[in-house]
């Protein structure tokens, strides 16, 4: 059943495989409490009260209030699921109360840092031309990590960016002039390694295959590390980044929504904390009550 539904998730809800991964994971981890401690397998067997159980054993064991979350949306859509397939299911086992997660402060890296950083030294390589792309484009762009990961030569041609985001959605990203120029330059290297069609995969690994997210990870940490003393190096710090430095450029927040590709405006509102001291300054000399 948890293949029927993973195939759901990914067809129907259009999730990215990587949540599809973690919800089949969260669910395998479920099942395996319930046969341990209650010896059951049925759904209709789930209550209220052995969720509420699950979800204080996981607490006891130190997860975070934010994993705890995403487990029982998890197992929510998974009981839907199965209600609609034929599995009596009452009410929904997973309609339970968590503690919240606490907001946590993301130091974004400085322009300057970034900048910096494009404009070091990257050797003359296959890898040193690939991790330079990854950079600009995470940077340029505000990608997520898989959206990058995914991307094809057609996605890159012009002067937008076609990116395939969450719920399989599609926006257009403007590319600067760095990118327009660079990406062409990029791809016409490519080809003495590799054929190039429309549907080739533009970051591939030496062995021709798409980057593993590991590898983006990894490729982003030892570059922002040159540069910054953040301890908070992934992909996603170059994203944050993207909108911080948009936002203090005086970029309208909901043009920097639909570049993030948000579904609500409230998911964007989480890059305006770092950005307060520019908000001040603004505030100061705009608003007629400031002086």
């Amino acid at each position: 059943m948890l293949s029927r539904f993973a195939q759901w998730l990914s067809a129907e809800k259009q999730l990215l495989p990587h949540t599809v991964d973690a919800y089949k994971r969260d669910l395998e981890q479920f099942h395996a409490y319930l046969h341990e401690q209650y010896g059951i397998s049925e759904p209709h067997q789930i209550t209220k009260a052995i969720v509420r159980s699950w979800f204080v054993s996981l607490n006891e064991e130190g997860f975070q209030p934010v994993t705890l979350h995403r487990k029982r949306a998890a197992l929510s859509s998974y009981c839907w699921f199965l209600a609609q397939v034929g599995y009596y299911i009452a009410v929904n086992p997973a309609d339970v109360e968590l503690p919240k997660p606490q907001k946590r402060i993301t130091h974004v890296a400085k322009q300057s840092s970034v900048l910096a950083l494009l404009d070091d030294h990257f050797p003359d390589t296959r890898k040193g031309h690939r991790d330079y792309t990854i950079l600009e484009i995470l940077y340029g762009t505000g990608l997520r990590r898989g959206e990058l990961i995914n991307l094809t030569i057609q996605d890159c041609q012009g002067d937008n960016l076609k990116v395939r985001g969450k719920g399989q959605k599609d926006r257009f990203i403007p590319l600067n002039p760095t990118l327009r120029e660079w990406l062409p330059t990029y791809m016409s290297l490519e080809r003495s390694y590799r054929p190039l069609d429309e549907h080739s995969h533009l970051l591939v690994t030496d062995k021709g295959k798409p980057l593993y997210p590991m590898y983006v990870q990894r490729a982003v940490k030892q570059a922002l590390q040159r540069y910054t003393t953040l301890k908070q190096n992934s992909p996603h710090q170059l994203r944050h980044a993207f909108a911080t430095h948009l936002l203090e450029q005086g970029a309208d927040l909901n043009a920097i929504k639909a570049l993030l590709g948000h579904e609500q405006l409230s998911a964007t509102a989480h890059y305006i904390h770092s950005s307060i001291k520019h908000l001040k300054a603004v505030y100061q000399q705009a608003h007629p009550k400031a002086e």
